[in-house]
């Protein structure tokens, strides 16, 4: 895990090899969204090297003071990323804003297709959640952000998906 400053935005970055052991942030802080490291990360983290943990904190105003961050998965849209080459930037103190520009924060979700009810285990675009530090990247952001539809019948979710993983073996009725 690494502080650093990326197209104006402060935050937590977690290379492949520190996403499990964030506990050096929990001792300093609240966690909000640790849920998403056991139910997600863990397996996704094996298998997909296209997205990377972050922690970005909130203004302390509004939090009386306290220091909160808040779990996302960044993602690399059109443009990806050898993020393995990148954690070694990121460790070294020489990332650029470049090698950020095409991440965008996303959540991990399980959404279900209106039409034909499939669950699908995906990340959405975090459209509620502006950049504190950069308030104008937020726009930037959210233009290049795709819309995925359902692979099953390519209804538009209702979530701004960017991208799928695989389909849950759950119901939904």
């Amino acid at each position: 895990m690494k502080r650093i400053t990326a197209e104006g935005v402060n935050f937590l970055y977690f290379d492949r090899e520190s996403l499990i052991d964030f506990h050096t942030l929990k001792l300093n802080a609240e966690v909000q969204g640790e849920y998403i490291i056991d139910e997600f990360a863990k397996f996704h983290m094996t298998q997909d090297n296209d997205f990377r943990l972050s922690a970005f904190r909130l203004p302390p105003s509004r939090w009386g003071g306290s220091t909160v961050y808040l779990l996302y998965y960044l993602y690399w849209v059109s443009h990806p990323q050898n993020l393995d080459l990148l954690d070694t930037k990121v460790s070294r103190g020489q990332h650029t804003d470049v090698d950020f520009e095409f991440a965008i924060k996303t959540t991990a979700t399980n959404v279900i297709c209106k039409q034909c009810h499939s669950i699908w285990s995906t990340l959405t675009f975090a459209d509620a959640d502006p950049y504190f530090d950069n308030l104008d990247l937020f726009s930037r952001k959210v233009m290049m952000a795709p819309w995925l539809t359902c692979p099953t019948c390519e209804t538009p979710f209702r979530l701004q998906v960017v991208k799928i993983f695989n389909q849950c073996n759950m119901s939904w009725k």
